[in-house]
């Protein structure tokens, strides 16, 4: 009787830490990179054409953005100082838990950026921004298509930031 009651006893400790084991989620399978290193990624890539970007920080970034940067560790935002400010290369990384916060907010500012697109070619580069996640990460591209090759550069520009955290 005792050694039938040590071996669930054994089965049940064993279920017990199993169960205590790290969730194999999102967040593990990217490494921890800077945003800044992140955005640079898309900027010196010589395939992705974007005009004259400026830094967007602070207050700017919470009224333009919608951000709560209380929900957030760390940003790096470029946007475009030309005309209406198209182009936006974004890489946020959220707090734990507010990644959803913070995508919430970006669509906000794609609602906002869809209202401004007014110059031929820009509706187009708004419906092909790219707005996805990677763990903690949040990345936004937005990146007309200049040349008109039908190249979704947003999404170009997504999947260089996403390879570059794995």
């Amino acid at each position: 009787m005792k050694k039938i009651l040590s071996v669930i006893l054994a089965g049940v400790m064993v279920l017990g830490l199993v169960g205590c084991g790290s969730k194999g989620g999102d967040s593990s399978s990217t490494k921890d990179v800077p945003t800044a290193d992140l955005v640079n990624t898309v900027l010196e890539n010589e395939e992705i054409q974007m005009r004259m970007l400026g830094p967007v920080e602070g207050e700017l970034a919470e009224t333009t953005f919608h951000l709560k940067l209380d929900d957030i560790e760390e940003y790096t935002i470029q946007k475009g100082m030309m005309n209406t400010g198209l182009e936006t290369v974004a890489v946020i990384k959220a707090k734990e838990g507010k990644v959803d916060a913070v995508k919430a907010s970006l669509e906000e500012y794609l609602k906002d950026l869809k209202a401004l697109a007014l110059y031929p070619g820009e509706p187009e580069a708004v419906e092909g921004a790219a707005l996805e996640t990677a763990g903690n990460y949040v990345i936004l591209t937005v990146v007309p298509d200049y040349d008109e090759t039908g190249t979704n550069f947003s999404e170009k520009a997504a999947n260089l930031i996403k390879d570059a955290l794995k």
